[in-house]
């Protein structure tokens, strides 16, 4: 799909990436994502899930795992990509975090990660135990303790100055994060999302993986 918003954090019965790319009439950078994301074995609902949308010349890339698993973990996870859906400002992955801690108040919580791309660079931010790998390196990355909705800390924002090209993988804690990224450089997004699921998902949990390739 090309341009607009993408959002799931139920899973389709053909077990396929889902994918997302930015169109060539778009401003700002050229990005290309693909994802898998699926409950945990005897779950019929996630408590992960992804959103992907277009803001101006930014880019959004989320990963949102909701505490816990089954119906109530869902319902935090479909808030919550509900509200990050909704949201006017993506200019800055700051202002989201902070939007989204206080929209989930009164839930049980739920971790997340953010990657905001543009044509200015790039910004992540990780509450909880939502990974970003790159294959470069060159985007420095730390987890901020806590769970959104709950309890929040000044959160630790990783910015680029200027746009990097580069493949990143971002995954909830329901996939080892023992993977080799540059064993798969050559493969487009789809296949790499593929790849990292199935040798690297741990089946007692909720579990998601986004292949993002930045141009």
């Amino acid at each position: 799909m090309s341009g607009g918003l993408r959002r799931s954090n139920r899973p389709p019965v053909v077990a396929l990436p889902m994918s997302w790319s930015s169109a060539p009439e778009d401003a700002g950078p050229s990005v290309s994502v693909a994802w898998l994301s699926r409950p945990r074995e005897g779950e019929s609902v996630n408590g992960d899930a992804v959103i992907v949308r277009r803001h101006g010349d930014a880019v959004l890339v989320a990963v949102v795992d909701a505490l816990g698993h089954g119906p109530k973990a869902a319902e935090v996870a479909e808030a919550s990509t509900e509200w990050l859906a909704a949201a006017h400002d993506v200019g800055g992955a700051p202002s989201l975090i902070a939007g989204l801690h206080k929209h989930l108040q009164g839930t049980r919580g739920a971790a997340a990660l953010l990657l905001v791309i543009s044509s200015t660079g790039l910004e992540a931010c990780s509450v909880g135990n939502v990974e970003l790998r790159s294959g470069t390196g060159k985007l420095p990355f730390v987890l901020t303790p806590g769970v959104l909705g709950v309890r929040l800390r000044q959160p630790k924002i990783c910015v680029s100055p200027s746009l990097i090209a580069d493949r990143f993988v971002l995954h909830s804690d329901g996939i080892s994060g023992r993977f080799d990224l540059k064993a798969h450089r050559s493969l487009a997004p789809p296949a790499v999302a593929t790849q990292i699921f199935g040798s690297h998902r741990h089946a007692h949990d909720d579990a998601t993986v986004v292949v993002v390739d930045v141009a």
